[in-house]
């Protein structure tokens, strides 16, 4: 089916950038990054998706906090989720934080969501990169290039392995029930939730999460991690004229 064929693809990206990124080194052999998650079980292929979760590590072992490297990418057009993912268990467990660590930093004013990385000397959280059909190998040599930067005394060359996954076309079919919908058609505002919706072509719902709100001349959309108030806007694509109409207790309605 052509969801068995796009995961293979995902996963064979992620798998390719997964041995790109470990095989990095500063130049006194330090690991550039630690890569939390399944990816170096024998099983990883059933046990990891296609997203690397990891820190970038200096030359003396120490994390480097991860809004400075989202800042970097970001002014290069690479998102990257940092944080704990809205997972502070994963947190705990993949940067060793105790309970008394985690009440440390909620008492230092650590919330969901902030840009505060570090506390008492200690990461707060770490990088996730996510991969999916519309990845390219282009994408992850972009990638692959951006992260060389932060090697330490050293020449690194930028090798991405090419691994083929075999598609196994006997795969059995999931069965399942749908109980709801929910159409994103405006990233970070409210879901509309139809009794049906058409697909599209790729699998996916048509219009999900298809535009986004720009400030004026903004290079990039807003999210709901910047401004939580898009979530109090909500979305009608049910006019007469076809039109999209954006509308705000606070602040009334306009429509695109």
């Amino acid at each position: 089916s052509p969801m068995v064929v796009m995961a293979a693809h995902a996963q064979a990206v992620t798998r390719s950038v997964y041995q790109a990124m470990t095989a990095m080194h500063h130049g006194n052999g330090t690991p550039l990054v630690k890569v939390f998650g399944n990816h170096a079980s024998s099983n990883w292929r059933q046990s990891q998706g296609p997203t690397i979760a990891f820190v970038v590590l200096d030359a003396d072992g120490i994390v480097v906090p991860y809004t400075r490297i989202a800042k970097a990418a970001r002014e290069q057009s690479i998102i990257l989720r940092v944080g704990c993912m809205c997972n502070p268990g994963a947190c705990q467990r993949f940067l060793g934080i105790d309970d008394l660590q985690l009440r440390e930093n909620y008492a230092a004013g650590k919330v969901c969501s902030d840009d505060n990385d570090t506390v008492n000397g200690k990461p707060t959280g770490g990088i996730r990169i996510s991969f999916g059909r519309m990845s390219t190998w282009s994408d992850a040599r972009r990638w692959l290039r951006f992260l060389k930067g932060y090697v330490d005394h050293g020449e690194v060359t930028v090798a991405l392995p090419r691994v083929v996954l075999p598609v196994d076309a006997s795969a059995p079919e999931v069965e399942g029930t749908i109980t709801g919908l929910a159409v994103f058609p405006v990233k970070g505002c409210r879901a509309m939730r139809p009794q049906a919706w058409p697909l599209a072509e790729d699998g996916g719902l048509v219009l999900d999460r298809h535009w986004a709100v720009y400030k004026t001349a903004g290079r990039f959309p807003l999210n709901l991690k910047g401004c939580p108030a898009l979530a109090k806007i909500t979305v009608d694509l049910r006019d007469a004229a076809g039109s999209l109409v954006l509308e705000a207790s606070a602040v009334g309605f306009c429509v695109v």
